[in-house]
């Protein structure tokens, strides 16, 4: 029964033009990059707003907390999430948009399960400063804002699940919308809570409780209300609980994915310690720097693995190997021309994070090697998203883990201290790690994958789930649009 289902509405592969399938692609990759850039708004303002409390040690505390959250905590929950777009763009390709709910569900799930330990982490805030050192003020001060952040990620990150599932169904125009309309929302709400109320440090982490919940309740009676995802949107049920470690057999890999990646720009920032405080105080403006740049091949990542992995589930290997070329191009131009408007406009930028003449020279100097660490890394990003939309998450995370780990750090190590070129050195080798990465990716995509194969699995195992799951749908019109 199930067999005559698949073949009756299996249709061939629908061909699309070279000029069609960009248009896809710009309509999905420039709201998703838009997105990611306001999504890193939050943590800003929280920034700018301690830095209005006239202790330096609040803005310290403020930064600190951050980065411990995204340590700890988000980059964990975005890489768990990001199987998402994975698993339900394969789904929506099939045709199984019962699967696609399904999918979004467990990784809800899986976060619920995810943040019992994180929330445990977030409270050692203070000890793992202290164990580095820290001011202890600053230290105590980091921990009272993570008390409410971590409320807030806890929120943030069934926000970011939907994100996911949303990009994957090329509905990315809405988060982006939610992305600016929250950023501005944020300002207001921390301009009450820190300056009006004068609630201090902890009155930014409210206010980003009350920033990130509302996002969330947003986002959630959109896609209840929006018609196109009734068959696909739907509070968990007994299906959803069922084979948990399929999700988490691409999820943490995916976690470890993108925290393997991000969590290099933080070592960067170590190694930069060693030098002198200058260094590490430039080394953070041009991190911060990148890390606002690298959300357009980050954001191109996102958008290849949804339409890679939609055009897997759709069986059709070649229209994702077209994709996969398309957006690596596209995402080698715009790097290029994002590192010429870096180096050409180098003093202006570096005036927006500091004006002491030491902290400027030195940033400066070392824009012209952050240019081209972005290209570098751009392609290296942009190949990553063809092995996250075919589903090999572990093999790219160990990839990472030699391109960076085995390559970058090391090299970092010794052109930055061995031969003395400090910072000039970390930047090349961490530009070695990148091309490494990168290079290991293009080489098992080109080599080491059978792209047909993968194709025919991917759908045959989204289809073969139809059946079963009719069967379980009480809603005759919602059960007959199932299989389509």
């Amino acid at each position: 029964m199930t067999k005559d289902l698949i073949t009756d509405t299996d249709q061939p592969p629908q061909e699309e033009s070279l000029t069609q399938m960009s248009k896809n692609l710009a309509r999905v990759a420039i709201p998703i990059i838009v997105g990611q850039i306001f999504s890193m708004f939050v943590e800003m303002l929280n920034l700018v707003f301690a830095g209005h409390l006239g202790d330096p040690v609040f803005v310290a505390a403020a930064g600190l907390g951050n980065m411990y959250a995204n340590v700890t905590c988000l980059l964990v929950i975005y890489g768990l999430n990001s199987a998402i777009a994975t698993l339900v763009s394969q789904a929506y390709g099939s045709g199984n948009l019962r699967k696609a709910g399904i999918y979004l569900n467990k990784g809800r799930i899986a976060i619920l399960l995810f943040f019992i330990p994180i929330f445990g982490l977030m409270f050692l805030c203070e000890t793992f400063l202290l164990a580095l050192r820290m001011d202890p003020e600053t230290a105590r001060q980091a921990q009272v804002y993570t008390y409410g952040l971590v409320v807030a990620l806890f929120f943030q990150a069934q926000f970011d699940a939907t994100r996911q599932y949303l990009n994957a169904l090329q509905k990315s125009q809405v988060i982006t919308n939610i992305m600016i309309f929250s950023s501005f929302f944020h300002c207001g709400v921390l301009y009450i809570m820190v300056i009006k109320l004068e609630m201090g440090i902890i009155g930014a982490s409210v206010g980003t409780i009350i920033t990130y919940f509302l996002n969330t309740i947003i986002v959630t009676v959109y896609c209840k209300l929006n018609e196109d995802l009734k068959e696909s949107f739907f509070f968990p049920t007994l299906e959803c609980f069922e084979n948990l470690w399929e999700y988490f057999s691409m999820g943490l890999p995916s976690s470890a994915m993108i925290s393997l990646e991000w969590w290099s720009f933080e070592i960067q920032a170590i190694l930069a310690s060693y030098i002198s405080v200058v260094a590490v105080g430039s080394m953070v403006i041009l991190i911060n720097t990148l890390t606002v740049l690298a959300m357009i091949p980050f954001g191109a990542q996102i958008a290849a693995a949804v339409f890679v992995g939609k055009s897997m589930g759709e069986g059709n290997a070649k229209k994702g190997q077209t994709y996969t070329k398309l957006i690596v191009i596209y995402t080698f131009l715009i790097c290029i021309l994002c590192s010429v408007c870096l180096v050409y406009f180098n003093e202006t930028i570096a005036r927006i994070f500091t004006n002491n003449d030491q902290l400027l020279a030195m940033t400066i100097e070392n824009y012209k090697y952050i240019a081209i660490f972005l290209i570098v890394h751009g392609i290296g990003m942009s190949v990553g998203g063809g092995l996250r939309g075919i589903g090999k998450q572990s093999v790219a995370t160990w990839l990472i883990f030699a391109g960076f780990f085995l390559f970058g750090h090391p090299v970092s190590v010794l052109l930055g201290f061995y031969f003395d070129l400090g910072m000039k050195g970390l930047i090349f080798g961490f530009c070695i790690g990148s091309f490494a990465m990168g290079f290991f990716y293009l080489i098992n995509l080109v080599f080491l994958t059978d792209w047909q194969a993968r194709a025919i699995a991917i759908r045959k195992k989204m289809r073969d789930d139809l059946h079963d799951q009719k069967l379980m749908v009480n809603n005759p019109d919602l059960k007959a649009n199932l299989l389509h």
